[in-house]
């Protein structure tokens, strides 16, 4: 008899910002790359977070969203200039109800932003 397939959990492929990012733009998404599509239903709040500084700090507030295999989470504010973030995706399923296999996580940090004038003559 044939053994039954091990089912085909989701796997992180890609983020945006990846891993190690030293000048993420302050007012962007952030973004999760699947290697399957995703069941919206599965991309909650409480499964993707941003946290100031680790996964300890303060949580950043946004909403998620979920097209075909891609998972954003979209910050209600503007990210703080030169921080630390980490982000944290989990509990994604796909559309046959298998789960990713572990929580994926990642850091990241924000660009400074210097505001340039035009000088006055």
């Amino acid at each position: 008899s044939l053994a039954a397939a091990a089912p085909d959990h989701p796997r992180v492929v890609s983020t945006n910002p990846c891993n190690g990012t030293a000048r993420f733009e302050v007012q962007n998404a952030i973004w999760v790359t699947f290697s399957k599509n995703i069941d919206p239903k599965s991309i909650l709040e409480e499964n993707f977070v941003l946290k100031i500084g680790g996964p300890t700090g303060p949580e950043v507030s946004g909403t998620t969203n979920c097209t075909k295999n891609c998972a954003g989470f979209i910050p209600k504010h503007e990210l703080n200039p030169s921080t630390v973030y980490y982000a944290q995706i989990s509990g994604a399923k796909d559309l046959d109800g298998n789960a990713m296999a572990n929580p994926y996580s990642w850091y990241f940090v924000t660009r400074s932003v210097i505001t340039t004038y035009p000088p006055w003559h």
